[in-house]
């Protein structure tokens, strides 16, 4: 037989007295391992399965018994009496052998004789196999297999038990539409939850009791969702109980008569790297720990009821080290101090769904606030970040945004305090635990923020605090309404930021970056509806993407253009006070703005996919792409004049959703329009009515560039969107990098501080190289060092800026290539963790670059790769996306991939990757990227 390799995630641990040998009937000097356990041993070796001894015998004992026997290499891992604190039928040393072996107790196999092992494996969430011995089968109802000897024990009895009981945690790790149905029918009302916690040293974990208190409608079975690392003692109503830990999953608790039940348990649980559930974070020599709970986390951390339907008032005791400072849903009500730890007690939190309890726990400092709306405030952030604490800007916005949204809604801020935690390695913009929300500490800037970056981090702390009513106040029936609280405080935050003066562009910042990227991503074969089906929990983030966000936003603007803002706001008034501290569903929320309209709207544009395409000519010809079965609502129409010419252009404001685009129009006559309209809003129109244009093929891609070019003169919002769109084109089509083209841009923005214009500039550069336009290159690094010394601008950029241009003027020809390519991605503040060469030539599946870094590295290494580099390139992405990489990972090859003047390239990789059979959520994605890169080839190749 040829021999395999290991089998992951599997792992054997055997109890020693009775499974290994049997002291009952042997004597010292006649020790004999029981038969069948070297054929046993043998069978695992040859598939390579890790096994361990797991006994609360003393290891000398054991070792003697071997040796005597000659066994002594068969076992060669062993965890014995003096390893533990704690006997069977506590799981510690089930639990220390699993880590022995190197396989998380979950996906092992324990093998016992006793009722004491079978319940420390149950309190392990492992899989069991009891061997019968002198006991009789229903003695042993908890283990998935009973033998009669370890005879009747091979390879394929545990294989099945392995499969059974992954199967189990498979099945029971996500949660159902209709277990959640049927269990949210079995309980009455808000559940109680309390939860006293011990950290363990270093933030490792916590350990300690959960108490929960629910009353049940009729006799049921309940049970508790829980996924933690240990399960101790269990008592319900007062008395304990063993109850089923099916899959290490799901607890099945025994039937109970209606009336109030009360159930007791002890957990442990360690932390994790992972950024769910219970994380820990270190980051100058402090640590953080903190949970994150969306979808069905918490459950990782504790036994609940892990729905967003049945809310329970939660309340923590937490006993910590004495210098970390603790956050919570609720105001602190005491501290009580011993000689080592401090225990803090928290306050009983108003309802709320599992996912939105919350702590953080670490080597915090803080600072307070209260401001006109009387809500105390505080923001807990690192030390080393105080240094950039702009807290007053914060706090003033976050304040004002407060008011807003109590006069928008109509409803006073719901909870009694509001923090914002600043954590390091968070990897969502925020989260919006209720009353504490968590947020990225990149948005403390280290240096002077540009005016795009200050303006979305305003968009993310009002998308976040916006939250506390739409979502956390009233939260979904279920997941297939996340898209309403998502895409509600998409659209409600920019809506907000419109009343804020230092915000100016708001409104046309939501058509950019809402309205277009919705209809882009409406555009590709991976679209869906906006309402989509969400059967278990495990789906609950399958379609989160532009359409979920940005589009849904879009509609959700359609329903307030449709009501008018006022009785809009009436409306939702009336959805928060109908549904204050409850759940809801979309149906409740259109049925608030008493309109029966908006039903048959849901139906027609929530439930579908695509947009309607609107073409008109001068001549007042037109032609329309429209769906069946939708109704239409009217569209504004603009006068422009210029010179001896009259136009009329159609949704300038970009109200419609959909794609609209003139035909026939003079470039020229389009330049006059946009300069000769006062209002940014329909300068932008016309700009994205060009484009529209490109899109249909009605204008080509050099006309769209000579457009944004003439515009160059006026630095306006206006122009930065053109540039943004032209620096997506350039990163596709080197051809068109041309001098002239580079150089106007680049004088534009000669010194901006924003993202887009960086680039700009740095093209500009790149095309001096080029041109080998020595003296020009010259004379920008003599202006940026002018620049440098009196500090007039952003440090980083042009010390970046500077290098670039000084190693395009460098003398070696292999030098400038290499420190070029380098410095143009570290101009634009990325700051690699390795050189592209040693990105080129990483190992697989060991990657040094985190994602959110290399996602910003591709389009720099794309404007200046070789194209032998490119080949080698695309053979290492696509052995990458092989492997089981993280998602947002996977985004970012794929969106290396993306540049079109290599999208022939890219598209040979996908079919590749597809074939590989990967999961539903990754397939989705790389057909939209097939879709995505298809579409652009159709204009750039």
């Amino acid at each position: 037989m040829h021999k395999r390799g290991r089998m992951q995630n599997l792992g054997i641990l055997f109890d020693w007295d009775g499974v290994i040998i049997d002291s009952s009937k042997l004597h010292e000097n006649s020790w004999e391992i029981l038969s069948g356990i070297r054929e046993l041993i043998g069978e695992l070796k040859e598939n390579g399965i890790p096994y361990c001894i797991a006994s609360s015998t003393p290891k000398a004992n054991i070792e003697a018994v071997l040796n005597k026997v000659g066994a002594k290499e068969l076992f060669p891992n062993i965890v014995a009496a003096e390893d533990v604190s704690f006997g069977k039928p506590h799981p510690e040393v089930f639990l220390k052998a699993a880590q022995t072996i190197g396989i998380a107790a979950k996906n092992c196999v324990v093998i016992e004789d006793a009722m004491d092992g079978i319940e420390a494996a149950i309190r392990a969430g492992a899989a069991r196999i009891a061997i019968r011995s002198t006991h009789r089968h229903k003695e042993f109802l908890h283990a998935h297999l009973t033998v009669d000897t370890v005879k009747d024990l091979g390879i394929k009895e545990i294989l099945s038990v392995h499969a059974s009981h992954k199967s189990d945690y498979d099945k029971y790790s996500k949660l159902s539409k209709e277990d959640a149905h049927f269990r949210r029918g079995s309980v009455k009302g808000n559940v109680e939850f309390r939860a006293d916690l011990l950290v363990a040293s270093e933030g490792r974990g916590v350990s300690g009791t959960v108490t929960i208190r629910w009353e049940q409608k009729k006799e049921a079975s309940i049970w508790l969702d829980y996924r933690g690392t240990e399960l101790g003692q269990v008592l319900l109503d007062g008395k304990e109980i063993l109850p089923d830990w099916k899959g290490g999953a799901r607890l099945i608790l025994p039937k109970t008569e209606s009336g109030f039940h009360t159930v007791c348990i002890n957990i442990r649980v360690e932390s994790n790297r992972s950024g769910m559930g219970l994380t820990l974070v270190n980051a100058d020599q402090e640590s953080f720990l903190y949970t994150n709970f969306v979808p069905m986390e918490a459950s990782s951390l504790y036994p609940c009821m892990d729905q967003p339907d049945i809310k329970a008032h939660f309340q923590l005791s937490l006993t910590c080290q004495k210098d970390w400072l603790v956050i919570t849903n609720t105001r602190e009500a005491q501290t009580v101090e011993t000689a080592d730890v401090i225990r803090h007690d928290f306050c009983k939190s108003r309802p709320l769904s599992s996912y939105l309890w919350h702590f953080s726990a670490g080597n915090f400092v803080s600072v307070s606030y209260e401001g006109q709306s009387s809500v105390p405030m505080r923001l807990f952030f690192r030390k080393k970040k105080q240094a950039y604490l702009d807290h007053d800007v914060i706090f003033s916005l976050v304040d004002r945004g407060v008011l807003w949204f109590e006069k928008f809604f109509g409803v006073p801020f719901p909870y009694e305090k509001y923090d914002q935690i600043f954590l390091p390695g968070f990897y969502w913009g925020g989260m919006e635990n209720a009353a504490s929300v968590v947020l990225r500490e990149e948005i403390l800037f280290e240096s002077p923020p540009s005016p795009e970056q200050l303006f979305d981090r305003g968009n993310l702390l009002l998308h976040e605090l916006s939250h506390m009513w739409f979502g956390d106040l009233v939260t979904m029936k279920w997941w297939d309404d996340l898209w309403l609280n998502e895409a509600f405080a998409t659209w409600v935050s920019y809506r907000a930021q419109r009343d804020f003066k230092e915000f100016g562009n708001a409104e046309l910042v939501f058509l950019e970056d809402v309205l277009h990227k919705a209809m882009d991503e409406d555009d590709l074969a991976s679209t869906h509806p906006v309402v989509v089906d969400c059967p278990d929990t495990e789906q609950a983030f399958l379609n989160f993407d532009a359409i979920t966000y940005q589009k849904g936003a879009c509609l959700i603007q359609q329903i307030c253009s449709h009501l008018g803002e006022t009785r809009f706001s009436q409306g939702l008034n009336h959805y928060l006070q109908s549904y204050f501290d409850k759940n809801a569903d979309l149906n409740d929320f259109l049925t608030a703005f008493e309109d029966k309209d908006l039903h048959k709207f849901s139906e027609q544009w929530l439930m579908s996919t695509g947009y309607p395409t609107l073409k008109y000519s001068l001549n007042g010809d037109y032609r329309t792409e429209e769906f069946e079965n939708r109704d239409y609502y009217p569209i504004s129409r603009k006068l422009v004049e210029v010179k001896d010419e009259s136009f009329v252009f159609l949704n300038l404001d970009q109200k419609g959703y959909g794609r609209v685009y003139i035909a026939g129009l003079k470039d020229s006559s389009l330049i006059e329009c946009i300069k000769s309209c006062p209002e940014p809003i329909f300068k932008l129109g016309l700009l994205q009515q060009y484009w529209n244009g490109v899109w249909h093929l009605e204008y080509s891609v050099p006309q769209y560039l000579g457009i944004v070019c003439s515009l160059a003169e006026n630095n306006d919002f206006v122009l930065q969107a053109g540039i943004r769109k032209l620096l997506q084109i350039l990163s596709m089509r080197s051809d068109l990098l041309d001098y002239s083209l580079c150089q106007n841009l680049g004088k534009t923005v000669y010194f901006a501080s924003d993202q887009q214009n960086r680039q700009a500039f740095l093209l500009w550069i790149h095309s001096l190289y080029l041109k080998k336009d020595r003296k020009s290159l010259c004379e920008i690094r003599d202006g940026l060092e002018l620049r440098l010394e009196q500090k007039r601008a952003l440090e980083l950029n042009l010390a970046g800026l500077g290098e670039a241009v000084s190693y395009s003027l460098d003398s070696s020809e292999e030098c400038r290539l290499h420190n070029l390519r380098l410095e143009l991605i570290q101009a634009v503040r990325l700051e690699p963790k390795s050189t592209l060469h040693g990105l080129m030539n990483q190992k697989l599946g060991n990657h040094t670059l985190d994602s959110a870094t290399f996602g910003k590295v591709a389009p720099s290494y794309f404007w200046c790769a070789e194209s032998s580099m490119v080949s080698e390139y695309f053979v290492c992405v696509t052995k990458l996306l092989k492997q089981p990489l993280d998602m947002v990972l996977k985004h970012h090859w794929l969106n290396s991939m993306f540049p079109g003047r290599y999208g022939k390239q890219a598209l040979n990789c996908l079919p590749q990757i597809l074939n590989e059979d990967p999961s539903l959520s990754d397939r989705r994605t790389l057909i939209r990227w097939q879709s995505l890169i298809q579409n652009w080839a159709r204009l750039c190749l």
